[in-house]
């Protein structure tokens, strides 16, 4: 297979990954897969088909800045969603402060995880899931330095998953408050762990979505990653 590039909504992606037979194949392409449950070239352009069949978020800053994620995203279990607020129940304010509030939150579909870590895994759900939600009010007053300093929060808690109480899972719209809201795991279901750890509500940094195109987001490992191996224990 050569070098041949797509383009989704201006992101140019390297058809060839490195790909290993331990991780099964991949139901669309037929070949081995990435990562566990994994196609790097798949995966991500299924996930932006159905997001954008769907009518994306509404706002094509956050449209493209969620696909660009996508696109570099190396592991199912790390996607960053985009989750309509209707996913939500018992939603309950539970804290606020300066340009934000904090909201408990039941995600009705709750977190990615895979089912087994063998060639047969797959992509799972685990159900009904408690939350934190950060809102993002007066976004419009934040600065570029200040996203920049989020990016490397993202790539802290999304790509090594640090915080042992939660991590970042999505971003989710308020439709009458009308703010963009950060969406959080926590680990446990009661007030306890609120109380004894408020600093997981506040790990992540808030976004200025208006100015996120402006940021870009890098992929740190691709040029690690795109080179396909011939040996047996890889691509076939």
């Amino acid at each position: 297979m050569g070098n041949s590039q797509t383009k989704t909504r201006g992101v140019s992606t390297n058809e060839s990954f490195k790909r290993y037979k331990a991780y099964g194949k991949c139901h669309t392409c037929k070949r081995f897969n990435t990562n566990v449950a994994w196609c790097q070239l798949c995966d991500p352009k299924n996930l932006i088909s159905q997001f954008e069949s769907a009518g994306g978020s509404g706002d094509k800053v956050i449209d493209d800045f969620l696909e660009d994620l996508w696109i570099h995203t190396e592991e199912y279990e790390k996607i960053v969603e985009w989750i309509p607020f209707e996913r939500f129940e018992k939603v309950q304010e539970i804290g606020k402060g300066g340009f934000s509030y904090v909201y408990s939150a039941t995600w009705v579909d709750g977190l990615r995880k895979l089912k087994s870590l063998e060639a047969d895994a797959e992509q799972t759900r685990t159900g009904p899931s408690v939350v934190a939600l950060k809102s993002i009010t007066k976004s419009d007053n934040l600065t570029i330095e200040f996203l920049k300093e989020f990016r490397h929060q993202y790539y802290n808690c999304i790509k090594n998953m640090l915080g042992k109480y939660f991590a970042f899972y999505g971003i989710t719209y308020h439709p009458t408050r009308k703010e963009y809201i950060q969406q959080y795991e926590e680990e446990e279901a009661d007030d306890d762990t609120l109380q004894i750890h408020p600093e997981a509500i506040y790990i992540c940094r808030v976004m200025n979505l208006g100015n996120l195109n402006e940021i870009g987001v890098e992929d740190e490992n691709a040029e690690d990653e795109n080179a396909e191996d011939e040996n047996a224990d890889y691509e076939e």
